[in-house]
């Protein structure tokens, strides 16, 4: 709601990343796979869940460059479509499938306990440690926490208004429910994926700590998700800025695919607005603008 533009001094408003949560459970998915071939099931192709899976890739090729991830979106109110297509990822050989979906997540459920294979599952919001045998845990989101910081800084004075705040893993916006990873070894059937877990799980726990001291930094990535290319991000330094400027950007006739860019087309000094609106306010500022390329959420401007 608010913007540079247009803030709104009695309110403080906030966005939800989730990409590091992802991260860590993409981690630990890497490290327990036996079959190097995992699952990423989303509901929808938005920013912040696009993000979430390019997170969640990230970890798993950190932990396993060996591995594949297979990504599909899927719908945030449709069980039968994710359940279609996590039976699809289990028939490709993957035992491990992350869900992203919310409530819907239970398709996963349903195809795991109908096959009756080797095949885990993994969630967000949801906690299906009763429903299944072969549920390891999930990501959770705390909307508590962030009402509760709003009013306690306007009992202390300093009420951020007219600001937009970040809820990830640093405040708990986005939080892993270890309660739920930590007694998968007791629930499950399957006492090697047991020993699998526990040593990832407790591998997760650092990586966890790493991102919340800063030492790991995980971009929030809204590009379409794509294993191919995330395993073209070279792995020189702990920062995915780093990884990320060094890889090579897929192109059409060209252009870099997601801008829709040729080398030469920009200016030699750009500024990166928050979002289009913002693009567009700037261009009716200056003289002579041209609209370059409009492609998805990426417009670029001369």
């Amino acid at each position: 709601i608010n913007t540079p533009e247009e803030p709104v001094p009695n309110l403080w408003d906030a966005v939800f990343r989730g990409q590091t949560t992802f991260y860590v459970d993409g981690y630990i998915a890497g490290l327990a796979t036996k079959t190097n071939r995992v699952g990423f099931i989303v509901g929808g192709e938005e920013p912040g869940p696009n993000a979430e899976g390019n997170g969640f890739m990230r970890g798993v090729y950190a932990a396993n460059p060996d591995a594949t991830v297979e990504f599909s979106y899927a719908s945030y109110e449709d069980s039968a479509k994710v359940k279609e297509i996590a039976l699809a990822m289990i028939d490709k050989g993957c035992d491990i499938i992350q869900g992203d979906c919310a409530a819907p997540d239970a398709g996963i459920i349903e195809a795991i306990n109908e096959t009756g294979k080797d095949v885990f599952a993994l969630s967000c919001i949801m906690d299906f440690s009763s429903d299944c045998d072969n549920f390891v845990g999930t990501i959770k989101m705390n909307y508590g926490a962030a009402v509760y910081d709003a009013i306690k800084a306007l009992v202390d004075g300093n009420y951020p208004g007219g600001e937009q705040g970040i809820r990830d893993i640093t405040n708990d916006g986005y939080y892993l429910y270890w309660e739920a990873y930590d007694s998968f070894g007791e629930r499950t059937k399957n006492p090697e994926y047991a020993e699998r877990f526990k040593s990832a799980i407790e591998k997760g726990k650092e990586i966890e700590k790493q991102i919340k001291a800063g030492e790991l930094v995980v971009d929030f990535d809204t590009t379409t998700p794509d294993w191919n290319r995330i395993t073209k991000l070279r792995t020189g330094g702990k920062t995915m800025s780093d990884q990320a400027s060094k890889a090579t950007a897929p192109t059409v006739d060209g252009r870099v695919y997601h801008l829709r860019l040729m080398e030469g087309e920009v200016s030699p000094y750009v500024i990166l607005p928050g979002d289009q609106a913002t693009t567009e306010h700037i261009s009716t500022i200056w003289e002579n603008t041209k609209e370059i390329a409009y492609n998805r959420e990426y417009r670029t401007v001369n």
